[in-house]
């Protein structure tokens, strides 16, 4: 996704006093956690689309309709009613017995156990195939809350428990980041200088560190964007584990390529 396109829906995010999410069931990053600054912010989400999403729980309004229809008929209720500001018909909220039956906090540790089994997965096919004894990556059913974080941690160490690992999370008020280094690389590998190099790069505060586990935590703020810090951050952690010769070069033949917004111009 180019840069500027990230940095104009942030900023137009930051401003709104109402956010609608249409037609999206927001996997796909980094625009899955554009509704994390509305939350921030104190502005409503109403979610138009069939299919359930991450952000259900917290939105004002819940739309179970084509999206074409629903916003045709605010169209049309807009023309007739130039001169008013609030809906004429509430925004339809899930009802109680609804949000009881659903049990969201149960529904939301079920989430992040999956989201961390299948990436513990993910992680030990692509370490063996690779020779990788360390890996980075981002999670998003957290959405930057350490308690859970840790869960999809413990998830992933079920799957590959031999894996140093360095997760990172963004939710509406910070970044989250832990990592975890198993006790057969501790002696080459120290956890606190790992998230320092991290911090270096992408600011924030390192805490609970020892050898082989710590923290680091970004606050948002008025032009910090937590969206915005997981790949610098991510990047940050692979070169200092390059530099501890933790990370398997690349083969000459496999040059990276990194695009700027020259690469996506606008229309």
């Amino acid at each position: 996704m180019p840069l500027h396109a990230v940095d104009s829906a942030c900023q137009a995010i930051e401003q709104a006093d109402l956010l609608l999410v249409i037609g999206s069931t927001l996997i796909v990053q980094p625009a899955n956690e554009l509704p994390c600054i509305a939350l921030r912010n104190g502005a409503p989400l109403v979610m138009i689309n069939f299919d359930a999403t991450q952000y259900d729980a917290y939105a004002k309004g819940l739309i179970r309709q084509k999206a074409g229809e629903f916003l045709g008929a605010v169209e049309n209720e807009l023309k007739q009613r130039p001169e008013r500001l609030t809906p004429a018909i509430p925004l339809r909220k899930v009802s109680c017995a609804v949000q009881k039956s659903q049990k969201p906090e149960e529904l939301k540790q079920i989430r992040v156990a999956k989201e961390g089994s299948c990436r513990g997965k993910e992680i030990s096919v692509n370490a063996k195939a690779c020779g990788m004894t360390f890996f980075c990556t981002a999670v998003t059913e957290p959405q930057g809350d350490f308690g859970l974080l840790e869960q999809s941690l413990a998830a992933m160490n079920a799957e590959c428990a031999d894996i140093g690992k360095m997760l990172f999370s963004d939710g509406p008020d910070q970044l989250a980041v832990i990592a975890s280094i198993p006790d057969v690389h501790a002696s080459g590998m120290n956890c606190g200088d790992w998230l320092q190099a991290v911090s270096k790069v992408i600011g924030g505060t390192v805490f609970e560190t020892n050898s082989t586990s710590g923290k680091l935590v970004i606050r948002a703020g008025a032009d910090t964007y937590p969206i915005k810090l997981k790949e610098p951050g991510i990047t940050a952690a692979i070169c200092f584990l390059k530099e501890k010769g933790f990370f398997p070069d690349a083969d000459e033949d496999d040059d990276d390529f990194v695009f700027g917004d020259d690469d996506f111009p606008m229309s």
